[in-house]
């Protein structure tokens, strides 16, 4: 990425601070969507890549907001 002569760098590292805080926010949860899938898991004996695969794809679909976030502009 080429920056103007004139332009602000501070106009450069906001987004990319954005997209690092986001970033992180969704990597500390992955241990609670983690739970959730073992969560899943542990009521089958012997669970099956199916049952996991579903229990993972459930996990995923509860965790996603409603709404789009902004991306910043």
């Amino acid at each position: 990425m080429r920056a103007e002569p004139t332009q602000d760098p501070r106009d450069l590292v906001r987004p990319q601070l954005a997209v690092v805080g986001e970033r992180i926010a969704r990597a500390a949860g992955l241990p609670e969507r983690l739970l959730g899938v073992l969560d899943g898991l542990d009521p089958a004996v012997d669970p099956s890549t199916s049952k996991f695969l579903r229990s993972v794809a459930e996990t995923i679909s509860m965790n996603q907001p409603l709404t789009p976030r902004n991306s910043p502009s």
